[in-house]
């Protein structure tokens, strides 16, 4: 079987960001997704929030992505969903054995990109707040 890890010097590239929220029960959190490095990328939910009314991935009639979020009726507390971009195809649709490699043509390092969002909703915020930090870790 040929799997799609990385062998020798070859190490992945992981950059995470995580958002603060806080927000108001009943509210709409809406984010814009960035687009990502590789064409054929995607970013998924790899971890749902639990406490949620809507948490999806939408794209819009110009194919940019945004997360929703609104929380379950009348909840109140805090909440996390993990967004994770994810290979589409690497770099196109042949599979093993005839690929170039076994990885679809890669040798291959990746960037991966992780949005952690977190929420904290309540009944007594007067203004949907926001705080970002990005971080990147190298694994070899």
């Amino acid at each position: 079987a040929t799997s799609c890890h990385k062998r020798d010097m070859h190490h992945d590239v992981t950059t995470q960001q995580t958002i603060n929220v806080v927000m108001k029960q009943g509210d709409i959190y809406t984010f814009s997704i960035p687009a990502t490095t590789d064409k054929d990328d995607v970013y998924e939910i790899s971890t749902q929030a639990t406490n949620y009314g809507t948490s999806l991935i939408k794209t819009d009639a110009n194919g940019n992505k945004t997360y929703q979020y609104t929380p379950a009726p009348n909840y109140t507390g805090t909440d996390q969903v993990i967004l994770s971009s994810v290979e589409g195809s690497h770099n196109g649709n042949t599979p093993p054995p005839n690929n170039n490699g076994g990885c679809f043509g890669h040798g291959h390092d990746e960037d991966r990109s992780m949005i952690i969002i977190n929420f904290t909703v309540s009944t007594a915020i007067t203004a949907n707040k926001q705080a970002v930090a990005f971080q990147t870790v190298e694994k070899q």
